[in-house]
């Protein structure tokens, strides 16, 4: 239960971080490139970021050079340097221009983004940082192949192939789609996987039984959407996730900056099983960030 008071220091830092996100677009606005973690990213201080719930992945990095940082932290320890990492939901390539700090000659990164100017700007994002050992394609995931409509949504992290409002004439895109085990079929078998697909995740699922059961992929994360997919859905995901037999490792409660502000981001130590049954899922609230491992793995 959050405070008065933590609600009030919320709204302070926002009023701060809104006049700095102001002052940057008078005076810094377009895209340039800007500090992030121990690397650098094109960045553009006109994408929006005024809304209170800090959707803008651009803001978010430009105010603070990282976002989600528990998830950061981890993925930080979690990844090796002879990975080869399955990248769907790329973006603009935060985790990718992480990924790369760690990764040796050995390792490698199939990158996988819908959205046309997200594939853009990561193309100069892999570019910026000298990204070599990388593989970029315009493309989602899917049950099948084929194509699908890719929902627009106002920040450039938030577009789905899931339709969120539901309302017809809803903006979209037509975007190819192929299967993960199509996909990876004449590719190197992948170690990680990385998936923040905004609710589309239960979808893809069906379409990577090969990989997920894979000897190969030892460890992912994942970001469950419950709010946009039916409970008895989500149960039967997480379910062939427990039978592939993966467990968690952490599980991070929506780890964006406003629940951080409140305290309300948190990593909980939670089995799937327990997680299967979480009211959270059960009844559609929050997102989540998990990290999984596969038994008998040892990091």
């Amino acid at each position: 239960m959050v405070s008065f008071f933590g609600y009030l220091r919320l709204f302070c830092l926002m009023c701060v971080r809104n006049t700095r996100w102001v002052w940057i677009l008078l005076f810094r606005g377009g895209e340039r490139p800007w500090p992030v973690l121990d690397f650098q990213m094109n960045l553009n201080a006109s994408q929006p970021g005024l809304d209170p719930k800090e959707n803008s992945i651009h803001k978010q990095l430009i105010l603070d050079g990282i976002r989600e940082q528990h998830a950061t932290a981890i993925m930080q320890q979690y990844i090796r340097p002879d990975d080869v990492i399955l990248e769907l939901g790329a973006n603009i390539g935060y985790y990718v221009c992480l990924e790369s700090r760690i990764l040796s000659s050995e390792g490698f990164i199939y990158a996988v983004e819908p959205a046309p100017e997200n594939v853009a700007l990561l193309k100069r994002n892999v570019a910026l940082n000298q990204i070599s050992s990388i593989e970029v394609t315009h493309m989602a995931m899917s049950d099948k192949p084929g194509t699908a409509r890719l929902y627009t949504g106002k920040a450039c992290n938030l577009h789905s192939l899931v339709n969120e409002s539901g309302e017809a004439d809803s903006q979209y895109l037509e975007v190819p789609t192929d299967t993960v085990d199509g996909f990876l079929g004449d590719r190197r078998p992948i170690s990680f996987l990385r998936m923040d697909i905004e609710g589309y995740e239960a979808t893809v699922i069906d379409g990577m039984q090969d990989t997920l059961r894979s000897p190969m992929l030892r460890r992912m994360f994942i970001e469950i959407h419950p709010a946009l997919i039916e409970a008895d859905r989500m149960q039967r995901f997480l379910m062939k996730l427990l039978e592939a037999g993966f467990e968690t490792t952490h599980v991070i409660s929506r780890d964006n900056w406003q629940r951080a502000v409140l305290g309300q981001a948190k990593v909980e130590q939670i089995t799937l099983s327990q997680l299967m049954q979480d009211e959270r899922i059960l009844h559609k609230r929050n997102a989540f960030e998990i990290f999984f491992e596969k038994h008998g793995e040892s990091r």
